[in-house]
């Protein structure tokens, strides 16, 4: 009970719906890939966890700050006094599996319901990536010295690979909850 309050927030990327993916895996997926070339065909290698011009440095500040604008979103989301908040998005409206009294129950989603799981999901994934980068400064020194020499191009090329994908979902999924948050939700539901 206690593992599936903790990891929650990470229920949103498990919302059924038929364009979602698009936001949550596609576009990151091209974020990263295209971030990843860009690393691999760059003539002087940009430092990864060195210095203050280092990949994962540059981000730390913003990855700093982020939270609490995702808390605040997500309050705001969670007390907006508007009734249609609360009614089913249209159809076909997105569904989650959820735990009710430990039975597995799968529901469509009301906007508050799914903009709550969006902002919750970034927070979460923000604290990861901010614990992520502190752990990999202080642990990339050490492990450059125990991994084979030969993996380090994989092992490196890999990190900025996933550390990109993350980052494009942080972007995307930002993006689209501003989007929700600005416009959409001022708009009426056409069933």
């Amino acid at each position: 009970m206690l593992l599936y309050q903790l990891l929650r927030p990470l229920a949103y990327m498990t919302i059924k719906d038929e364009s979602k993916w698009k936001i949550d895996i596609l576009l990151p997926l091209c974020f990263a890939i295209a971030c990843t070339l860009i690393y691999v065909v760059l003539p002087k290698q940009v430092p990864i966890f060195s210095g203050s011009g280092g990949f994962v440095t540059l981000f730390i500040g913003l990855l700093q700050i982020l939270p609490g604008f995702y808390l605040t979103a997500l309050a705001a989301v969670a007390t907006f006094n508007r009734p249609d908040m609360d009614f089913l998005m249209p159809r076909p409206a997105p569904r989650v599996t959820i735990s009710v009294s430990g039975v597995p129950q799968q529901i469509e989603l009301t906007r508050r319901r799914m903009l709550s799981m969006l902002f919750g999901y970034l927070t979460f994934v923000c604290f990861a990536l901010y614990f992520g980068s502190v752990i990999s400064l202080i642990v990339a020194p050490n492990a450059k010295e125990l991994i084979a020499a030969s993996l380090h191009w994989w092992i490196l090329r890999s990190f900025v690979f996933a550390y990109a994908f993350f980052m494009g979902q942080l972007i995307f999924i930002t993006m689209f909850g501003l989007y929700q948050l600005s416009d959409r939700m001022h708009q009426p539901d056409i069933q």
